[in-house]
């Protein structure tokens, strides 16, 4: 029995999953089994796997159910002790199956490890950003919401038991369900991080944004699951991380060089405002909204502008002031916004092409 299993998706990408394959067979820790999931690709993938003819590649063929599905049907083939994940066009660097099994074996405390990573273009230059691992233990409130630390899949490796326990991958989700796994591996496991990048990240033409249009129904379906689940367990703070992540792809998408999707922006921003009208308030992000929007949300600040003034003048006894500031805080608690879905407007998505997130 193998002691890691490595499990690779891929569809249609025949060319980039050699190069990820063969800096699998290249590492320096020989203990390991890959097991490629391809997702009714049509080109020549099998013939490429074969052609590689090694023992310990397992190609197994799906009809196209998505990149979830993929990495749940490896799962359930993997045989090793520990599981990692390597997208098929991203690149091990020689030491990264090594270092993590030592890792896991001098620390039996944790259940996941993940390491930094460097940013890579398709010619194999490294750009100068570098995925951090910088948090270790309970990580819960940094990597929920993937901001403000992102974990790259193919930097982690999991104990079996942990995806017994958690489970997989939530195969409704072909977006952030990587996200999703750690958050929810965060729940019950301490994390550790390795300091030290042990992969290659690739960017390239068939991983740029997708229409706004799929990125804001993941990004709500996903946002709404993290509040639904967790808002008890770890409180309203997750609605200014939800806010945040809605307004990161807001203005992303507001400063992208295709002017038909920044007319996409105000959607996220009004989804930002509607988790947290205050996080948003506070950053001045009515910028982003239509006029439609913003002038009721402007006209609300202004009455609480007021009303603050007019307690200050009054110069109200200290208990009088701590009702209002009870009041002020379900003032904000009780704002919500609408968001209209970008399916809702005139304009139709047009094809999307795979991304990294």
């Amino acid at each position: 029995m193998p002691t890691v299993s490595i499990v690779i998706p891929t569809y249609n990408r025949s060319d980039l999953l050699k190069v990820a394959l063969i800096s699998c067979l290249e590492q320096t820790y020989r203990d390991f089994e890959v097991i490629v999931v391809d997702d009714g690709s049509t080109d020549d993938t099998k013939q490429m796997v074969e052609s590689l003819n090694s023992e310990k590649v397992q190609y197994i063929y799906q009809e196209n159910c998505g990149r979830s599905k993929a990495r749940n049907n490896g799962i359930a083939q993997a045989r090793g002790k520990y599981i990692t994940f390597l997208d098929s066009d991203d690149i091990y660097l020689p030491q990264k199956l090594a270092v993590q099994v030592k890792t896991l074996d001098q620390n039996p405390a944790f259940g996941m490890v993940y390491s930094s990573a460097f940013n890579v273009d398709i010619d194999g230059k490294i750009h100068p950003y570098v995925y951090p691992a910088t948090a270790s233990g309970n990580i819960y409130k940094e990597i929920a919401l993937y901001l403000p630390l992102t974990i790259c899949l193919p930097t982690v490796m999991a104990r079996r038991e942990v995806f017994e326990k958690v489970g997989v991958f939530d195969e409704r989700q072909n977006r952030f369900e990587d996200t999703d796994m750690w958050r929810r591996i965060s729940k019950q496991y301490k994390i550790l991080a390795i300091e030290e990048p042990l992969c290659k990240i690739r960017y390239h033409e068939g991983n740029e944004m997708e229409h706004p249009d799929k990125i804001f129904k993941a990004l709500k379906y996903y946002t709404e699951k993290v509040l639904r689940e967790d808002t008890l367990r770890y409180g309203f703070h997750l609605r200014f991380l939800a806010a945040h992540l809605c307004a990161h792809y807001g203005l992303a998408v507001h400063n992208h060089v295709n002017p038909a999707y920044q007319q996409y922006s105000h959607h996220f921003i009004r989804l930002a405002f509607k988790y947290s009208p205050l996080w948003c308030l506070r950053r001045g992000l009515t910028y982003y909204l239509d006029k439609k929007t913003a002038a009721p949300i402007l006209g609300l600040m202004r009455i609480r502008r007021g009303i603050l003034r007019m307690l200050e003048l009054a110069k109200v006894q200290n208990a009088s002031r701590r009702k209002y500031a009870r009041f002020d805080a379900l003032f904000w608690h009780h704002i919500r916004i609408r968001p209209a879905s970008p399916a809702q407007t005139a304009m139709k998505p047009k094809e999307c092409v795979d991304s990294k997130r």
